[in-house]
């Protein structure tokens, strides 16, 4: 990176600390005998995707039928589009699979009828459970529409009937460890009660797919699932932080914003760094609700008391750089407009802040904020090319 590239704001990944995190999933599912999936709409990159790759991971989950196709073009081949099908994209997913293992999720029995008319290349089909959450899926009560819709889509012969599908969003707004193993104990609950019913009616040997960070990285607890799909490990972000699911040397995901404006009374400054880059989503630190949070980026030569500063080591021919931090935050991103983000500064620290310098800031949520982006950097300075504003 040279100064030119701080123009705009940036999205930075330390990638040693990513790639660790990518191993460290990948054998925790392998103690658990857990099929790891993992969810690629937080990077939606086809350059990190190869670091799954060099872990021998094979399998993966996308949020659209854009960003499977695109993962497609980059050699990945058994994909499953974690999003109910569109009744608008159904040629465009029978194209797709012809090319790929292709797993769709449905809710509904008119849209299986038409993927039974349409679709002319076998897909493997998982009904989506709401286990709780409330967002999308079929009520985990509702046995006989889960029944109904699986008797369907095996009728018809043509495609698989692989499973279920879920989604524990409602861990992401848990207030602690306790409250996430919880969900899972009863999701694991609402998910057998299921497993019987289906067995009595004849179908045995499903596959249970659950995804997300938060009880993927704490829980132990996976009776009656079967594969796992969570996304944000990659990077983590501020609100893993603030609930104690990561440490802060796991966060992997960075913005750096220049200062555009200080007002030193206010203990405020101004950043290009607005919700167009951060998105909608809030962490609470110290009980207060930010956008990001994080530091003053070091500059060449730089000294700053109390050592109180954030800085990418220089690149070497023999070794990348990494992104240092101190574990406590001062820089506090509490107000967003379309460009612009207004940053409490605590302490002193707003001394030692002028217009020109850079801060590095960990997003609320890293999926969210890595989106807005159409490539990042690593912290050795390399560009990774996404998916994003890609067309397909």
């Amino acid at each position: 990176m040279d100064p030119t590239d701080y123009r705009q704001p940036l999205f930075i990944v330390d990638e040693k600390v990513a790639r660790s995190n990518i191993r460290r999933m990948k054998v925790k599912a392998a103690r658990l005998n857990l099929k790891l999936r993992p969810h690629f709409k937080t990077h939606n990159s086809a350059d990190i995707s190869h670091w799954f790759k060099e872990e021998g991971i094979e399998t993966i989950t996308v949020s659209s039928s854009e960003m499977a196709a695109y993962f497609a073009s980059h050699g990945w081949n058994d994909i499953t589009i974690a999003f109910p099908v569109n009744q608008h994209d159904i040629h465009f997913l029978d194209q797709l699979a012809a090319k790929i293992s292709l797993s769709l999720v449905v809710a509904d029995l008119t849209t299986v009828d038409l993927i039974n008319k349409t679709l002319s290349h076998k897909v493997s089909l998982y009904i989506k459970c709401d286990t709780g959450y409330g967002r999308a899926g079929i009520k985990a009560e509702n046995i006989d529409l889960f029944i109904k819709i699986a008797d369907q889509i095996s009728s018809f012969g043509r495609h698989h009937f692989a499973g279920l599908l879920l989604h524990d969003g409602h861990t992401y707004k848990a207030n602690g460890v306790d409250e996430i193993e919880a969900i899972r104990r009863e999701t694991s609950r609402k998910i057998g009660l299921l497993r019987r019913e289906f067995s009595l009616k004849g179908y045995d040997n499903l596959i249970v797919s659950a995804g997300d960070t938060p009880s993927c990285t704490i829980s132990e607890q996976w009776n009656e699932i079967d594969e796992i799909r969570p996304g944000n490990y990659l990077f983590y972000d501020l609100q893993q932080f603030s609930k104690s699911i990561c440490e802060s040397s796991q966060i992997a995901g960075f913005c750096i914003c220049p200062v555009i404006q200080i007002k030193k009374e206010e203990s405020k400054v101004l950043i290009h760094g607005g919700a167009v880059h951060f998105g909608k989503d809030i962490a609470l630190i110290n009980g207060i609700s930010v956008f990001a949070a994080g530091w003053k980026l070091k500059n060449k030569g730089e000294e700053f008391a109390g050592e109180k500063l954030a800085f990418i080591k220089e690149k070497t021919e023999e070794k990348g750089g990494n992104i240092s931090h101190p574990n406590d935050f001062y820089c506090f991103l509490s107000s967003v407009s379309q460009e612009h983000g207004t940053v409490e500064v605590t302490g002193d620290y707003i001394n030692e802040i002028e217009v020109g310098d850079l801060l590095l800031l960990i997003p609320a949520h890293s999926c969210l904020t890595a989106r807005q982006f159409n490539f990042f950097y690593s912290d050795s300075g390399a560009r990774l090319e996404t998916g994003n504003g890609l067309n397909h």
